[in-house]
């Protein structure tokens, strides 16, 4: 009986024992895996803020002078992960406040509001940066019906260089500046605008609007910097189609000196729109010349 228990256990045992330090060493190899995975993962690595005061000038009919008078605008975008400082899972907002003139005793009455929210994956290479994100929008009336709320969603993809146009101007992440491509900063980026997604309701995805496409270019350029002030002037055109075949092609050009140290400063700035040959269906800013001030945090 003794015999037989013996002839039973020590092959057991004897397997037991070659199979500990592999179990062990496997277990550790797991840990060490996932430890060096979670270390190469940052929380909220950046963010960029953003308060842009404009002040329209040029309003070429009083339409456009009971729209356009002064605004607000508030931009925010954080990176919420990032993973070797290659992959950055990300979101944009935005809030503005659009006031225009009375001939009444408001002289600054708001008139519009809009919300813009865009969450989005960017991939970074040494020389270039790729984004695909969904860009939400809405835009309304206060205090006032002449049109239904305009909103959509619009699934992009973005294509630019490493010194994004959007946060250029307010702070740079290359000091030095030294050749044309430092001073260089573009971004393309193509879209589409959903009616249709799945089970989905049309009238939850879009409204207001028949656009179908949506595309843009922007180029800025660092004309001059010292160790506080940076002087660019910059571009953007703009261009979306609608289910009727129209196109909608818009130009912006602006220049713009701020003064900065470390992220936070501030900036004046002047722009001028030009639409053609359709303005465009809403907010339109034809001719509209601003003139303003960014805060930047």
């Amino acid at each position: 009986m003794v015999k037989s228990i013996s002839r039973r256990f020590i092959p057991l045992l004897y397997v037991t024992l070659l199979l500990l330090p592999t179990t062990s060493f496997a277990e550790d190899t797991f840990k060490d895996k996932m430890s060096h995975l979670f270390s190469e993962i940052d929380v909220l690595p950046e963010y960029y803020f953003e308060l842009d005061v404009p002040w329209f000038m040029n309003q070429k009919d009083s339409s456009m002078k009971a729209k356009y008078l002064v605004g607000a605008y508030l931009y925010f975008e954080g990176m919420i992960l990032s993973w070797r400082e290659q992959v950055f899972m990300g979101a944009f907002y935005m809030n503005n406040l659009g006031m225009g003139k009375q001939y009444e005793d408001i002289v600054f009455d708001p008139r519009d509001v809009g919300y813009a929210l865009s969450p989005f994956l960017e991939l970074r290479h040494d020389n270039l940066n790729i984004r695909f994100g969904l860009d939400h929008r809405c835009h309304h009336q206060v205090d006032r019906k002449t049109r239904p709320s305009i909103y959509w969603n619009r699934p992009f993809i973005s294509v630019g260089s490493v010194n994004r146009p959007g946060n250029f101007h307010g702070y740079n992440h290359n000091p030095d500046l030294t050749g044309f491509f430092d001073r260089l900063s573009w971004e393309v980026s193509l879209g589409y605008y959903l009616t249709q997604f799945g089970n989905t309701r049309p009238s939850i995805l879009s409204g207001g609007n028949n656009l179908k496409t949506g595309s843009h270019i922007i180029i800025r350029y660092a004309a001059y910097k010292n160790n506080f002030l940076l002087v660019t002037t910059g571009h953007k055109t703009h261009l979306d189609t609608d289910s009727n075949g129209e196109f909608f092609w818009s130009q912006r050009f602006d220049i713009e000196a701020s003064v900065h140290k470390f992220r936070n400063g501030f900036s004046l700035y002047l722009d001028y729109v030009n639409e053609f040959p359709n303005t465009r269906p809403f907010h339109s800013k034809d001719q509209l010349i601003a003139f303003g001030t960014k805060f930047f945090f």
